[in-house]
């Protein structure tokens, strides 16, 4: 997929959980729950994946810290 198509369904899916409600088993109260996602294209100077999965965690990362429930690619 292209960098545009994986920031599309990572959208899709961060919303599609957004929208979701989790009842609590304990106490019946809704609990709302949010996803980060972070996204890397695979480069062809990459050694291997993990040198893809460390981009995409970065891209992760930066989601948490600029608040949360939402999806970021990995910039240089």
């Amino acid at each position: 997929a292209s960098e545009e198509e994986a920031f599309a369904k990572g959208e899709e899916i961060r919303k599609a959980v957004e929208a979701m409600v989790v009842k609590n088993p304990n106490d019946g109260v809704d609990l709302k729950v949010t996803l980060s996602v972070g996204i890397s294209s695979f480069l062809p100077t990459d050694r291997n994946n993990k040198d893809l999965i460390e981009r995409a965690d970065k891209a992760l990362y930066q989601a948490k810290h600029s608040g949360r429930n939402r999806t970021i690619c990995f910039k240089e």
